[in-house]
């Protein structure tokens, strides 16, 4: 592979990755958007919002679909905190 062939295929790796990524954030918007929705039938139903339970078990089923289980045991637990903070509720 020459110099030329390396950067248009360092482009376009490059290019593919960010479209990722922003596919990544366009998903990520939309599970804190839903999971503000659940806190809010949950609140209104007089329920706990947090049950660490459900989300050990979201955790387990996670890891165990991807080949990358030590990155969703970092990434997950701040996914779901965030989506309870954002709501500016704590752990009930």
């Amino acid at each position: 592979m020459d110099i030329s062939e390396y950067l248009d295929v360092c482009s376009d790796l490059r290019h593919q990755i960010a479209d990722y990524d922003n596919k990544i954030l366009e998903l990520l918007e939309t599970r804190i958007d839903l999971s503000k929705d659940l806190i809010k039938i949950k609140l209104s139903q007089n329920q706990n919002t947090y049950d660490p339970i459900v989300e050990d078990k979201k955790l387990e089923t996670l890891c165990a679909q991807t080949a990358y289980p030590d990155l969703v045991k970092i990434i997950w637990p701040l996914i779901m905190l965030y989506c309870r903070a954002s709501e500016g509720l704590n752990e009930n």
